[in-house]
Protein backbone atom coordinates (compact mmCIF):
# COMPACT_ATOMS: atom_id res chain seq x y z
CA UNK A 1 0.00 0.00 0.00
CA UNK A 2 1.31 3.41 -0.93
CA UNK A 3 0.32 6.93 0.33
CA UNK A 4 0.71 9.94 -2.36
CA UNK A 5 -0.05 13.78 -1.41
CA UNK A 6 -0.09 16.86 -4.15
CA UNK A 7 0.09 20.40 -2.92
CA UNK A 8 -0.11 23.26 -5.20
CA UNK A 9 2.20 26.02 -4.68
CA UNK A 10 0.94 29.57 -6.19
CA UNK A 11 2.90 32.62 -7.83
CA UNK A 12 0.50 35.49 -8.05
CA UNK A 13 -2.63 33.68 -7.13
CA UNK A 14 -2.03 31.23 -10.00
CA UNK A 15 -1.24 27.73 -9.47
CA UNK A 16 2.63 27.39 -10.82
CA UNK A 17 4.12 24.40 -9.39
CA UNK A 18 2.88 21.15 -7.73
CA UNK A 19 4.87 19.37 -4.53
CA UNK A 20 3.97 16.09 -5.30
CA UNK A 21 5.27 13.52 -1.82
CA UNK A 22 4.57 9.64 -2.43
CA UNK A 23 5.51 6.83 0.83
CA UNK A 24 5.50 3.25 1.14
CA UNK A 25 3.41 3.40 3.96
CA UNK A 26 -0.02 3.65 3.73
CA UNK A 27 -2.03 6.49 5.29
CA UNK A 28 0.99 8.48 6.18
CA UNK A 29 -0.09 12.13 5.78
CA UNK A 30 -2.32 12.11 8.31
CA UNK A 31 -1.53 14.07 12.23
CA UNK A 32 2.44 15.05 12.79
CA UNK A 33 3.35 14.09 8.71
CA UNK A 34 0.09 16.51 7.52
CA UNK A 35 1.55 19.32 9.85
CA UNK A 36 5.09 18.87 8.66
CA UNK A 37 4.00 18.80 5.30
CA UNK A 38 2.01 22.21 5.80
CA UNK A 39 4.73 24.20 7.50
CA UNK A 40 7.27 23.32 4.66
CA UNK A 41 4.58 24.30 1.44
CA UNK A 42 4.49 27.74 3.89
CA UNK A 43 7.96 27.99 3.81
CA UNK A 44 8.53 26.94 0.14
CA UNK A 45 5.50 29.45 -0.83
CA UNK A 46 7.35 32.22 1.02
CA UNK A 47 10.48 31.53 -0.44
CA UNK A 48 8.88 31.20 -3.67
CA UNK A 49 7.04 34.89 -3.43
CA UNK A 50 10.62 36.13 -2.07
CA UNK A 51 12.52 35.09 -5.17
CA UNK A 52 9.80 36.79 -7.64
CA UNK A 53 9.75 40.16 -5.30
CA UNK A 54 13.70 39.86 -5.95
CA UNK A 55 13.52 39.09 -9.94
CA UNK A 56 11.18 41.71 -9.91
CA UNK A 57 12.85 44.33 -8.29
CA UNK A 58 15.79 43.59 -10.15
CA UNK A 59 14.69 44.16 -13.36
CA UNK A 60 13.30 47.30 -11.77
CA UNK A 61 16.24 48.29 -10.68
CA UNK A 62 17.87 47.97 -13.83
CA UNK A 63 15.79 49.30 -16.32
CA UNK A 64 14.64 52.58 -14.31
CA UNK A 65 15.98 55.85 -15.71
CA UNK A 66 15.92 57.28 -12.17
CA UNK A 67 19.21 56.71 -10.36
CA UNK A 68 18.29 54.83 -6.94
CA UNK A 69 21.09 54.73 -4.33
CA UNK A 70 20.28 52.54 -1.01
CA UNK A 71 22.03 53.96 1.99
CA UNK A 72 22.25 52.82 5.65
CA UNK A 73 20.75 55.36 7.85
CA UNK A 74 24.20 56.95 8.56
CA UNK A 75 24.38 57.50 5.07
CA UNK A 76 26.90 54.81 3.87
CA UNK A 77 26.01 53.71 -0.15
CA UNK A 78 25.02 49.94 -0.07
CA UNK A 79 24.26 49.61 -3.29
CA UNK A 80 23.41 51.97 -6.47
CA UNK A 81 21.86 51.20 -10.09
CA UNK A 82 23.20 51.89 -13.19
CA UNK A 83 21.50 55.11 -13.11
CA UNK A 84 22.90 55.97 -10.46
CA UNK A 85 26.45 55.24 -10.85
CA UNK A 86 25.76 57.14 -14.13
CA UNK A 87 24.57 60.56 -11.83
CA UNK A 88 27.41 60.15 -9.92
CA UNK A 89 30.40 59.81 -12.22
CA UNK A 90 30.78 56.03 -11.39
CA UNK A 91 33.02 54.13 -14.12
CA UNK A 92 32.47 50.48 -12.02
CA UNK A 93 30.07 48.51 -10.35
CA UNK A 94 30.63 50.53 -7.17
CA UNK A 95 31.22 53.84 -6.15
CA UNK A 96 34.88 55.01 -5.03
CA UNK A 97 33.40 57.15 -2.17
CA UNK A 98 31.81 55.69 0.71
CA UNK A 99 29.11 58.51 1.44
CA UNK A 100 26.79 60.15 -0.52
CA UNK A 101 27.27 63.11 1.28
CA UNK A 102 30.66 62.23 -0.29
CA UNK A 103 29.05 63.36 -3.81
CA UNK A 104 27.81 66.85 -2.80
CA UNK A 105 29.60 70.03 -5.14
CA UNK A 106 31.24 71.73 -2.73
CA UNK A 107 29.39 75.01 -3.43
CA UNK A 108 25.88 73.51 -2.64
CA UNK A 109 25.27 73.55 0.92
CA UNK A 110 21.53 72.32 0.75
CA UNK A 111 22.57 69.12 -0.76
CA UNK A 112 25.18 68.91 2.23
CA UNK A 113 22.12 69.80 4.14
CA UNK A 114 19.79 67.48 2.20
CA UNK A 115 22.26 64.19 1.96
CA UNK A 116 22.54 64.79 6.18
CA UNK A 117 18.74 64.75 6.81
CA UNK A 118 18.72 68.22 7.91
CA UNK A 119 15.96 69.23 5.27
CA UNK A 120 13.08 67.92 3.67
CA UNK A 121 13.91 65.68 0.72
CA UNK A 122 10.92 65.36 -1.67
CA UNK A 123 12.10 66.44 -5.05
CA UNK A 124 15.17 68.95 -3.52
CA UNK A 125 17.18 70.07 -6.26
CA UNK A 126 20.16 69.48 -5.41
CA UNK A 127 23.91 69.48 -7.32
CA UNK A 128 26.60 66.28 -7.49
CA UNK A 129 30.32 65.94 -8.16
CA UNK A 130 30.37 63.26 -9.65
CA UNK A 131 33.74 60.47 -9.84
CA UNK A 132 34.60 62.03 -13.23
CA UNK A 133 34.50 65.83 -12.09
CA UNK A 134 31.10 66.45 -13.59
CA UNK A 135 28.80 68.25 -11.95
CA UNK A 136 25.40 66.81 -12.61
CA UNK A 137 21.35 69.20 -11.19
CA UNK A 138 19.33 66.10 -10.29
CA UNK A 139 15.66 65.95 -8.03
CA UNK A 140 16.25 64.10 -4.97
CA UNK A 141 14.12 61.83 -2.96
CA UNK A 142 14.83 60.04 0.62
CA UNK A 143 12.27 57.28 1.55
CA UNK A 144 13.11 55.42 4.71
CA UNK A 145 12.69 51.62 4.76
CA UNK A 146 9.79 50.86 7.24
CA UNK A 147 10.81 48.36 9.85
CA UNK A 148 13.88 47.94 11.87
CA UNK A 149 16.11 47.70 8.30
CA UNK A 150 18.05 50.96 9.49
CA UNK A 151 17.96 51.50 5.77
CA UNK A 152 16.87 54.57 2.93
CA UNK A 153 16.13 54.84 -0.34
CA UNK A 154 17.43 57.89 -2.23
CA UNK A 155 15.75 58.41 -5.94
CA UNK A 156 17.92 60.98 -7.56
CA UNK A 157 16.03 62.57 -11.31
CA UNK A 158 18.66 63.95 -13.72
CA UNK A 159 16.92 67.78 -14.02
CA UNK A 160 18.99 67.81 -17.96
CA UNK A 161 17.32 64.49 -19.19
CA UNK A 162 14.24 65.22 -17.83
CA UNK A 163 14.54 68.96 -19.51
CA UNK A 164 15.24 67.86 -22.88
CA UNK A 165 11.85 65.46 -22.41
CA UNK A 166 10.03 68.56 -21.47
CA UNK A 167 11.36 70.06 -24.47
CA UNK A 168 10.92 66.89 -26.90
CA UNK A 169 7.18 67.08 -26.04
CA UNK A 170 6.82 70.49 -26.58
CA UNK A 171 8.57 70.03 -30.19
CA UNK A 172 6.24 67.16 -30.38
CA UNK A 173 3.57 69.37 -30.37
CA UNK A 174 4.03 72.49 -31.99
CA UNK A 175 4.91 70.40 -35.20
CA UNK A 176 1.78 68.54 -34.69
CA UNK A 177 0.35 72.22 -34.72
CA UNK A 178 2.08 73.33 -38.17
CA UNK A 179 0.58 70.05 -39.35
CA UNK A 180 -2.37 71.04 -38.35
CA UNK A 181 -3.05 74.58 -39.42
CA UNK A 182 -0.95 73.20 -43.05
CA UNK A 183 -3.18 70.37 -44.25
CA UNK A 184 -6.63 72.32 -45.36
CA UNK A 185 -4.56 74.85 -47.13
CA UNK A 186 -2.17 71.20 -49.24
CA UNK A 187 -5.78 69.66 -49.63
CA UNK A 188 -6.87 72.47 -51.16
CA UNK A 189 -3.87 73.38 -53.47
CA UNK A 190 -3.50 69.41 -54.38
CA UNK A 191 -7.00 69.33 -55.67
CA UNK A 192 -6.20 72.49 -58.02
CA UNK A 193 -3.90 70.50 -59.80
Amino acid sequence: MHSAITIPLFLYGRIRWMLHVETREGHAFHGADFDSLTELTVLLQHGIDQRAMAEINKVVMSETRQGVVVVGMEGTILSTNKAARRLLGVHGERPQKNFLSDYTAEQDVCAQEVFKGLVATEKRRIELLGEDGQTRPVLATRRVLKGSFDTAIWFLVDVKARQWEVDMRFMREAAADIAQQTRAPLALASSLV
